[in-house]
């Protein structure tokens, strides 16, 4: 078992891991289309960045959904004992 502290820790570290990782995704995308001289070129790249940053979003939150389902499930489990 991991005590409080250092669960609060790693949550801490795992947030702002996701907050790098986000801004570098978004910036790679701004980037990219900003390199781009046509606007429809622009705009495709733009969609595409927003579309799979919402994918990647949509993974998430069904990760947390699992994640609070299995805490439920073992809450309920354990709860009788």
């Amino acid at each position: 078992m991991t005590t409080n502290s250092k669960t609060r820790t790693n949550k801490l570290a795992l947030i702002i891991g996701g907050a790098i990782i986000a801004a570098i995704w978004l910036a790679t995308f701004a980037a990219l289309a900003l390199m781009q001289p046509d606007l429809k070129t622009r705009m495709v790249i733009l969609a595409v960045g927003a579309g799979s940053t919402e994918l990647v979003l949509y993974a998430g939150a069904a990760w947390f959904g699992i994640n609070i389902f299995n805490r439920f499930r073992s809450f309920l489990r354990h709860r009788g004992e």
